[in-house]
């Protein structure tokens, strides 16, 4: 993957890094590296999980030929929770 001006060097790190484990299941061992060296442990096994739940989430819908919704949704839901905490503090 080539290195984007857009995005910082831990960007492109977590970027090249998904890109090959999502490819290839186990990501290269530099790509590893390098993702880590920014990263850290805890980044890195965030890093892996948000990439599997991905991958199975994709795997499910195709497996039972789920549609996505032809229209935006209105609300992530994100407004009700924030509405719920200031009522509820």
């Amino acid at each position: 993957m080539p290195t984007l001006t857009v995005f910082s060097a831990a960007e492109n790190a977590a970027l090249a890094f998904t890109d090959e484990q999502v490819a290839h299941v186990k990501a290269d061992a530099a790509l590893f590296a390098e993702a880590h060296r920014h990263l850290g442990d805890a980044g890195m096994q965030e890093l892996v999980i948000v990439i599997g739940t991905y991958l199975l989430v994709c795997r499910y819908l195709e497996t039972f030929e789920i549609d996505l919704e032809e229209t935006d949704i209105p609300t992530s839901g994100l407004d009700e929770i924030r509405k719920g905490l200031e009522k509820h503090g």
